[in-house]
């Protein structure tokens, strides 16, 4: 066989890489590497990893310091970790994380950069009106996180979510989720052994990332895949049917951490770089007498579901019979979360009807409309999660305090969407008891909720 002849039945081999994105190794072809998006992915109109992969930054998950690349860390294999593929299915399902990530180095990379700039510059400017906690978000949280990594993927997790919320273009807010979903979905994976381990060393870390766990848990249940731009007036937040508990266990978890170790955790981080978390220090826990204002209502409430009676909550047997103890145990779970609720309610209605209170006070009035959900017995978030009548009726009363909030784009809409849930889960016979909330939340028109 003549030389030519031998060169054209020659195959010609392709150079293999380590580095084409995930999606052109999900197909088994071949990529250009071209950036921001191979040739293939350009072709298919898809979403092309590369545009993720910019070497910076490698860490382990062992709670080092951040430290810059070597010259073989930068040149082997790129990050991935948080391309498209990697998200989860749906960007919202924040509590479905994936396998905890390998110990092997991964890479922050120059969007990562980016997103740490806005939340400096932009997203730790919004969670509170409170002064101190801006300087607190901007220089106390990225300092712990650059100590504690997978608290950076929490920080850039609620930057990318911020920016989701202010993109007009769909296309880019839908990349924005996919991006603060992988960030989160890592923070969650790392931080959930470290738990039943809180020490002086980890402890505001841990914090921390409770802290941004609440923002997360609603910020994340924005309806934001609508085509037309989004308008932070007429956001929504979209619950589950599912278990209209989850969100409320999720905000649980800064007071658990706080109270660990018989309150040792909360003397560190109350003295430590996050002290402005809890001043000035106003006492809730009297119980203030019950002005006029309020006392139709919660004495109503209190007749319904907490005095003995034939109400619709009561707990019943197997059979349907009703089950006098777990209806006394119903009832107390009740008793104890109108208690709460009531507790607040007078106190923010008193703050707000005094004269002339200093801005600092009213600033701490915000985190206070947040508070009753981790103030309520494990009970109550259990007949919650079960959508008894009585659990969901204290859910659509608690909607009249965290109105105010409305000015935060992370927990905007949320009023709506608690009268708007109970609505749709409560029976015919239990709807009346969500009219007067709707109507004080602005969800009430021709004799139904709307949102």
């Amino acid at each position: 066989m003549s030389e030519p002849q031998t060169q054209a039945k020659m195959r010609r081999s392709h150079r293999k890489t380590r580095t084409g994105c995930s999606q052109c190794k999900q197909r088994r072809v071949k990529c250009d590497e071209r950036k921001p998006s191979c040739s293939n992915c350009t072709k298919r109109s898809t979403q092309c990893s590369l545009q993720f992969n910019v070497p910076q930054l490698p860490y382990s998950y062992a709670n080092q310091p951040l430290k810059p690349a070597t010259a073989t860390e930068a040149n082997g294999s790129l990050s991935t970790s948080h391309s498209p593929s990697s998200a989860a299915t749906s960007p919202f399902q924040h509590h479905e994380s994936p396998q905890t990530p390998s110990p092997a180095p991964t890479l922050f990379t120059l969007e990562d950069m980016q997103l740490l700039h806005h939340f400096i510059v932009c997203t730790a400017e919004t969670f509170t009106e409170h002064l101190e906690h801006h300087d607190m978000w901007r220089k106390a949280a990225p300092s712990i996180a650059f100590e504690h990594p997978p608290l950076m993927h929490s920080l850039l997790a609620l930057s990318a979510i911020h920016r989701a919320h202010m993109e007009p273009s769909k296309r880019q807010r839908q990349q924005y989720v996919m991006v603060a979903t992988s960030h989160q979905n890592m923070a969650v994976a790392a931080y959930r052994p470290t738990l039943l381990d809180i020490t002086r060393e980890n402890c505001h870390s841990i914090f921390l990332f409770s802290a941004l766990l609440v923002y997360w848990a609603l910020a994340s249940q924005h309806d934001l895949q609508g085509s037309a731009p989004l308008e932070h007036a007429t956001a929504r937040i979209n619950f589950s049917d599912d278990d209209p508990s989850e969100w409320i266990r999720l905000m649980r978890g800064c007071p658990s951490i706080l109270f660990t170790n018989a309150g040792q955790v909360f003397e560190w981080v109350a003295n430590g770089p996050l002290h402005p978390f809890f001043h000035p220090r106003l006492d809730v826990s009297e119980d203030l007498p019950l002005p006029p204002e309020l006392a139709p209502r919660f004495q109503a409430l209190r007749a319904a579901l907490v005095d003995p009676g034939p109400a619709a909550s009561v707990a019943t047997t197997g059979s349907g019979a009703p089950d006098p103890d777990a209806a006394t145990c119903e009832r107390a779970a009740y008793a104890h979360a109108l208690h709460e609720l009531q507790r607040y309610s007078v106190f923010l209605w008193q703050q707000t009807q005094a004269s002339a209170q200093p801005r600092i006070v009213l600033e701490r009035l915000d985190q206070i409309r947040m508070s009753w959900p981790a103030s309520v017995d494990d009970e109550y978030a259990e007949y919650l999660r079960a959508k008894r009548p009585g659990a969901l009726v204290l859910l659509a009363q608690y909607a009249v305090l965290v109105k105010p909030l409305n000015k935060f784009w992370w927990v905007r809409g949320l009023d709506r969407a608690l009268v708007s849930v109970v609505w749709r889960l409560l029976p015919l016979e239990w709807r009346g008891w969500v009219e007067e909330p709707a109507r004080m939340v602005g969800a009430w028109r021709d004799g139904g909720v709307v949102v």
